[in-house]
């Protein structure tokens, strides 16, 4: 499986806050996000949300995040296909998709209560 390395610098301004947007469309499987031990998150509680900007669908969300480097492989859980509850596999928990979540389009990064004007880059894995 091929895999293809991007990147997105985010700046925040005085309140903690940032957005930022890849400059070229993406298309593949998000299969991993790290922050390598950037200072966006030195305000200490910092909350990230990665979508694909067109349609707003979730990469990845996290909530208070206070250190860094950190990474995470996000997978979205398979459904019925009659779109209801989430399958389970043996009573043990959500079945994930192997592949990581789908994206053809921008990815956006939005940062609240991070650090207080600073820059950082954010690490992407594509297959």
């Amino acid at each position: 499986m091929r895999v293809d390395h991007r990147q997105i610098v985010v700046t925040t301004g005085a309140t903690g806050a940032g957005t930022a947007s890849s400059g070229e469309p993406w298309s593949g499987f998000v299969v991993e996000v790290r922050n390598g031990g950037t200072i966006l998150d030195s305000g200490g509680s910092a909350d990230y949300t990665i979508t694909r900007k067109d349609d707003g669908g979730t990469i990845l969300a996290l909530t208070n995040v206070a250190a860094s480097p950190w990474q995470y492989q996000p997978r979205p859980a398979t459904h019925t296909v009659t779109g209801g509850t989430t399958n389970y596999a043996a009573a043990v928990g959500p079945v994930l998709s192997p592949q990581g979540v789908p994206v053809d389009g921008y990815v956006q990064v939005v940062i609240a209560q991070g650090g207080t004007s600073v820059s950082g880059t954010l690490d992407f894995y594509i297959s």
